[in-house]
């Protein structure tokens, strides 16, 4: 079963991060759940990264990988937040993004705790999630 996430507009795609339309068509219709992430002939790295995986991954874990694929990211990548614990599935992993190579390039983030999706930059959400875990930098 598909879960419908909100999705940022074409526009805000494109203008954000650099994409085409199709990219960016793609993007939208993979979180509105229109398309599946695990489809071989739209996905052939994820669908390979699947197949290589020991235990299923989960939908999140193959939605992310699907969107790397599709805006030609680096990977994935996590934001562990040590003292801070979502559940036993995630533990401290409070964000995971698409990796574009820049921190402060804005990308495709999934919040665990919130279990949403934005647009915004790695380096801004861990900004975020320290201050909402009220994580100290004491010098």
């Amino acid at each position: 079963m598909a879960v419908d996430y909100k999705a940022p507009s074409l526009d805000r795609l494109k203008r954000l991060m650099d994409l085409t339309d199709e990219q960016a068509q793609t993007v939208r219709d993979l979180l509105h759940g229109k398309i599946e992430p695990d489809d071989e002939q739209r996905f052939p790295k994820t669908v390979a990264w699947k197949k290589q995986c020991y235990n299923h991954p989960n939908r999140i874990d193959l939605l992310l990988e699907a969107l790397n694929e599709a805006v030609e990211g680096h990977g994935t990548e996590p934001i562990n937040i040590e003292k801070a614990w979502v559940d036993r599935y995630w533990a401290t992993c409070c964000a995971v993004y698409v990796n574009v190579g820049e921190t402060y390039a804005p990308t495709i983030i999934y919040d665990t705790a919130s279990e949403t999706f934005d647009l915004l930059s790695w380096g801004d959400m861990l900004e975020r999630l320290e201050r909402r875990h009220r994580v100290r930098h004491d010098d």
